[in-house]
């Protein structure tokens, strides 16, 4: 059975969230209220903990380097600020070189949050009247090789990819581009995450001008 860690939000399967150390409790609330009002003084106390901004482990006050990580830790009006990271990673599907219809990683696990990554689109014919992708999460963090087989085909029917990366469909985005768009023309398309989700922003860079864009 797994658990979504209240703290980042990644889902998890012991009592410890590996990613920033939130136990769960070991006792079972009464009512909702219980329930909320515990997470909520947890928060406070969790808020006032020094925390390594890179890895979120908890530290002693003395520590000037985390153990966990090896990272220097910085000190800000004598309060140690804690970071909002990217629980899940995000990418576009496209056909790479090797004409493969896959996942490209543009954000990652871990990345602070918000965040924006943008990818380059080319219309392939004159007077294309949209581009359609579909937009996927995973928890894959391999910066190296950033693509994973995605969950969907280019027909959108569903097939086989890894579960152990937990990709999923978030949505289609469909951008309108405007009459008399060439062939060639360079669309600039934006992906900016924060706590609200996601957004989705085009650009046309031969013209400079926004493109009416639909994330549904």
């Amino acid at each position: 059975m797994s658990n979504i860690c209240q703290i980042c939000r990644t889902e998890f399967t012991k009592d410890k969230c590996k990613n920033c150390g939130f136990e769960m409790p070991r006792f079972t609330f009464l009512s909702e209220d219980d329930a909320n009002e515990w997470y909520r003084k947890f928060l406070e106390n969790h808020k006032k903990k020094k925390r390594c901004e890179s890895c979120g482990n908890t530290l002693q006050e003395e520590w000037k380097f985390c153990p966990f990580c090896g990272e220097k830790e910085t000190q800000v009006n004598d309060e140690y600020f804690l970071r909002d990271i990217l629980g899940r990673s995000l990418g576009s599907a496209i056909f790479n070189e090797r004409n493969e219809y896959v996942i490209n990683n543009l954000l990652f696990v871990g990345d602070e949050c918000p965040s924006e990554a943008s990818q380059i689109y080319i219309t392939m014919s004159d007077n294309q009247s949209v581009i359609e992708f579909y937009l996927f999460e995973n928890i894959s963090e391999d910066r190296e090789n950033k693509y994973v087989t995605s969950c969907l085909n280019e027909r959108g029917e569903e097939q086989y990819t890894d579960p152990a990366l937990k990709v999923r469909s978030i949505g289609k985005v469909i951008i309108e581009l405007p009459q008399n768009t060439q062939k060639g023309t360079p669309i600039e398309v934006s992906f900016c995450v924060n706590a609200a989700g996601v957004k989705v922003i085009a650009m046309n860079l031969a013209t400079n001008q926004p493109i009416k864009t639909i994330f549904a």
